[in-house]
C-alpha cells in the first residue's frame, strides 16, 4: 500500500513539472509573439520616431511603459528602431 502512495507522489510531482513545463513554453512563445508584433508595426516606428529623445535609460522607460516590455525588450526594440532607421 505504501508503495502505491509513493508511486502516485511521484506521478502528481512529475505531471506538475509537465505542466508547469508546458504553461513557461507557451508564455515565452506568447512574449515573443507579442514582442514581434508591436516590433512590426508601423504605428510603433511612428511612436518611437515622435517620443524617442536620445537619451537611453528615458527612452527605455518610456518604451517599457508605453509597451509593458521588460527592459531587455525595449533596449532591443529601441536598438532595433536606431539600427533600421539610419
Amino acid at each position: 500500500m505504501d508503495n502505491m502512495v509513493t508511486i502516485i507522489n511521484i506521478l502528481l510531482i512529475l505531471t506538475l513539472l509537465y505542466t508547469c513545463v508546458l504553461v513557461w513554453a507557451r508564455s515565452l512563445r506568447r512574449k515573443k509573439a507579442y514582442f514581434q508584433k508591436i516590433k512590426n508595426d508601423p504605428a510603433t516606428r511612428k511612436w518611437l520616431r515622435d517620443h524617442l529623445s536620445g537619451e537611453e535609460l528615458k527612452d527605455l522607460k518610456a518604451v517599457k511603459e508605453r509597451y509593458f516590455f521588460s527592459m531587455m525588450q525595449a533596449k532591443q526594440l529601441v536598438d532595433d528602431y536606431y539600427r533600421n532607421s539610419k
